[in-house]
Parts: structure tokens; sequence; C-alpha cells
């Protein structure tokens, strides 16, 4: 059972979402950097790195870009958390309310297919040219970080902190 803390934490997300899901909004305006054309291009892989088009992405109102590695125990915490929301959310409004896409931080071509394969998410596959441009587009420092975009709007960004004594209690 999960502590109080983290079960509030999930909750919020979800709902913060799924207000963002209605409205059809990144949610927080228009205070991002622009959304990057070129991203919604792809290209996309499913699990066992089918090849997805691009108009499954560009299809949804929103769009979650998450960049993420599993040698990051942040980042492993946070899917976790962002994989519920997105089951959520998608089950009430309908597959084309959100979309998720991995941008790979991995060190090795394994290392993603494994991480990638824990997910229901989409991802650019690993090594492509468009990771280090999404990465420099969005000015990714720290991981994870996830952002908040559609093909019409502008973005949220938010690097993800989970600080262990509010997430679980300790």
């Amino acid at each position: 059972k999960q502590p109080p803390v983290a079960r509030c934490k999930q909750a919020n997300v979800r709902r913060s979402w799924s207000a963002c899901v209605m409205a059809g909004t990144s949610g927080v305006g228009d205070g991002g950097p622009k959304a990057c054309p070129e991203f919604f291009a792809g290209p996309f892989v499913g699990q066992a790195g089918s090849v997805v088009a691009s108009s499954q992405v560009t299809a949804c109102r929103l769009v979650g870009v998450l960049f993420a590695a599993s040698w990051c125990v942040p980042c492993r915490q946070f899917v976790s958390i962002l994989e519920e929301a997105y089951t959520e959310i998608r089950k009430e409004y309908g597959s084309q309310a959100l979309e998720m896409v991995l941008v790979p931080r991995e060190k090795a071509q394994n290392d993603w297919s494994d991480f990638h394969a824990s997910m229901p998410w989409l991802s650019v596959p690993w090594g492509d040219p468009l990771i280090n441009r999404l990465k420099e587009h969005f000015k990714i420092e720290r991981l994870p970080h996830l952002v908040i975009t559609s093909t019409t709007k502008t973005t949220t960004t938010t690097t993800t902190t989970i600080r262990r004594e509010e997430h679980f209690n300790i």
C-alpha cells in the first residue's frame, strides 16, 4: 500500500492532467518554449520496435515528451506515477486525448529497449539524431523532464524532482 503522500501526489498529477485534457490545453498557458514542429514528424516506435505513423501522435490533443533514462532512479519513480495517470486519462477521455513519447537518454541500446518495453507509450528510437535536437530545443539539463505540448500550442516544461521524504513519507 502506498503512503498517503504518494497517493496525494498521484492524484494531483491525474487531476491536473485531466483538467488539461478536458480543456485541450497545456495547462499553464503560453509560458514555455514553442512547440517543436520537427518532433511531430517522428520517427516513433511502439512496443517491440514497431514503427508508428506520426499521425498517431499528431492526432492527440496533448503530447507528453518525456526525457528519461533507466539509470536515473527519479526517472523510474516518475514513470510509474506517470504510467498510472496516462492509463487513466486515456481510459476516461479516449486514446486521442493524450500520447506520451519517451526521448531516451540511455547509454546503450539494450538499456533503452528494456526501459521502453516497461512503458505503454511510444519512443523516439535510441540513437536517433532527433534526440539531441529535442534536448537542445527544450534546454534539457536534468532528468526526468516532462514537456507537455500539442501541434498548435506552446509548451509547458517541468523538471520533475522527486524528493524521497515527500514521495515516500520517510
